[in-house]
């Protein structure tokens, strides 16, 4: 019988999570009719932009900040998140010009 170490199985398992997400939302039986549902799986260096934003943001916004704090902590310790992104996040900035 082998022994693993539940941290790096666990780590190793957060794509697979966030597939695993996707897929459910993409069956997800929908109200309106079929929408085109998009999604992005962010990992790694690709987290930066999302964190450089959370630093920005943490000054007007409790949640940026304490995400700020929970992402650094965990990308300074070697086990980056997975971020799971929606384009429909960014439909506001994209109506407002920004």
């Amino acid at each position: 019988m082998a022994v693993y170490d539940g941290k790096k199985e666990a780590q190793s398992k957060l794509l697979d999570i966030a597939a695993s997400c996707v897929q459910s939302a993409l069956k997800a039986p929908q109200i309106t009719g079929r929408v085109e549902l998009e999604f992005k799986i962010i990992t790694d260096a690709d987290l930066n932009p999302f964190v450089e934003a959370f630093g920005l943001l943490s000054s007007i916004a409790a949640f940026h900040a304490i995400s700020l704090l929970s992402y650094s902590k965990a990308i300074n310790a070697g086990q980056p998140p997975v971020l799971l992104d929606h384009p429909a996040n960014h439909a506001v900035l994209q109506e407002d010009g920004r």
